[in-house]
């Protein structure tokens, strides 16, 4: 939704126009008003709204800058953990590359949507995007190993908006993962 309404903006900070690839925004009724999102807040309540829409774009600005001057750096592979619907794969004309090899991992009922809506608008899912089913709860993170990310590949790793929703012990988990691999 966050992402729907920075489209709004006339110069979003993070122009995607393949966003509604993913979501049917026909019916979309933002929350807050654009323009309340220009201005200050009168109460808390839209105080946090305001925080909250432009965190999330200033941090996908910041991820996209990264996974560039990553690639400008020698990364040649990505991995995106917990990718939801991502369109970094798409916006990002870097990472389309064919020398960089994309996986994005996520549940199962996400990487099957993903897959069906490029297969839908590409006629296949590009050969360099390697969509992974996985859990971090249940799963091994060593076996995204076997899926096929190379762990001798410089690689630039984002996880983004995922934590929130994992227990302590699995953030551990995956945190000590990312920094041994």
């Amino acid at each position: 939704m966050l992402k729907l309404l920075h489209q709004r903006f006339p110069r979003p900070l993070v122009p995607d126009r393949f966003l509604s690839w993913f979501v049917d925004d026909s019916s979309f009724v933002p929350v807050m008003a654009i323009d309340s999102l220009l201005h200050p807040a009168h109460s808390p309540q839209e105080e946090f709204q305001r925080n909250v829409f432009w965190y999330s774009a200033v941090r996908e600005t910041y991820f996209d800058e990264l996974v560039l001057h990553s690639i400008q750096n020698g990364s040649r592979q990505l991995l995106l953990l917990g990718s939801g619907l991502d369109t970094r794969y798409l916006r990002l004309a870097e990472v389309a590359d064919t020398s960089i090899q994309t996986f994005e991992v996520d549940l199962e009922s996400t990487i099957t949507e993903m897959r069906t809506i490029l297969t839908k608008r590409l006629g296949q899912v590009p050969p360099n995007l390697h969509l992974l089913t996985f859990d971090f709860n249940h799963d091994e993170l060593e076996d995204l190993f076997s899926l096929g990310v190379d762990h001798h590949r410089p690689t630039v790793c984002i996880w983004q908006g995922v934590s929130y929703y994992l227990p302590k012990h699995t953030v551990e988990h995956l945190l000590a993962f990312i920094n041994s691999a």
